[in-house]
């Protein structure tokens, strides 16, 4: 699969995402911010926000996986 067709695959995906999920990730890969950051803009416990960021890109490994 070529990297434009990647790149719409996963805005689909992260669309589908349940918010908390795709606010974390947006968060932690397109803004760059830090556990802290993270967990202090969504008002959550820090450990809580690690977790959210690893689901998802645990989520997103199988899924790209299964597709390529």
């Amino acid at each position: 699969m070529n990297r434009a067709r990647l790149r719409e695959h996963a805005a689909d995906i992260l669309a589908g995402l349940s918010p908390h999920f795709r606010s974390s990730y947006y968060l932690r890969f397109h803004h760059h911010r830090a556990y802290r950051e993270i967990s202090d803009h969504l008002k959550i416990f820090e450990p809580l926000a690690r977790k959210r960021v690893y689901q998802v890109r645990q989520f997103l490994k199988e899924l790209l996986g299964e597709r390529r």
